[in-house]
């Protein structure tokens, strides 16, 4: 499969080994503004909140938590992006992402001496944990499952998103054919297996096979060659219609 890109992906890498040059990907970012009807029609489980905690000084901490999809060649794929208070002082530059609930709670269980967060917090029904275990195994509609062929398209990702310093909500979007480096992908398919799945998905799947063939008809074919369509080889012109031609 070659990839014609503006941008470079993690899984670009596997051009280097050889590619089937009749496969295309032609892998175009673009975002889609949902209206509140469409999010309504997605039962949309896209969120995006501060949680805040205190420290020592009583000093409150606003880190940003933000559920998010990735499509992903047929699948879907939860996802939490978690941005501490120090890191969103530098603007996000280092967003922490989580596929596994399992992954997610010893971090924070890890490090709550820092964030200071309150995992009990009745704001979140059933506590911080569970509302955030809840929201990364839920399952999402079939209208968001409906995105890979309604669009064409073996990855996209479904997300709210606001203005993190001004903290206002913006919109919600689907992009399609993301950077899925953004989003930590990496840490559910490797390099080789995301390459490899798309490019099945694509071929397989999507039905954008290889290169249209166009049948040459034998009429052309002769034309092509240089010769007309009343001689070949096999009628050449005699000397007789020669100097008849020549004559004209």
């Amino acid at each position: 499969m070659k990839v014609i890109s503006k941008f470079h992906d993690y899984y670009d890498s596997c051009m280097k080994f050889g590619i089937d040059k009749s496969l295309i990907y032609l892998r175009e970012s673009k975002d889609i503004v949902l209206s509140k009807k469409m999010i309504a029609d997605y039962n949309n489980i896209t969120n995006t909140q501060e949680v805040h905690g205190r420290n020592a000084n009583n000093t409150v901490l606003n880190h940003f938590i933000s559920f998010e999809i990735i499509g992903f060649c047929g699948k879907i794929y939860n996802l939490i992006r978690f941005i501490p208070s120090d890191i969103r002082e530098r603007n996000g530059s280092s967003d922490l992402f989580f596929y596994d609930y399992n992954e997610f709670e010893k971090y924070i269980k890890e490090n709550n001496h820092i964030l200071r967060i309150d995992l009990k917090k009745t704001a979140w029904r059933d506590g911080f944990l569970d509302g955030c275990k809840k929201k990364l195994s839920a399952t999402v509609s079939k209208e968001i499952s409906d995105i890979f062929h309604k669009e064409k398209v073996p990855v996209f990702v479904l997300k709210e998103n606001r203005n993190i310093k001004e903290r206002y909500y913006v919109n919600t979007t689907i992009t399609l054919n993301p950077k899925l480096s953004d989003y930590g992908f990496y840490k559910v398919k490797d390099t080789f297996s995301a390459y490899q799945e798309i490019s099945q998905y694509i071929s397989g799947v999507l039905g954008v096979n290889k290169k249209d063939l166009i049948e040459v008809s034998n009429k052309d074919q002769i034309i092509k060659k240089g010769f007309d369509l009343k001689t070949s080889f096999r009628n050449p012109v005699t000397f007789r219609q020669l100097n008849k031609i020549k004559d004209k």
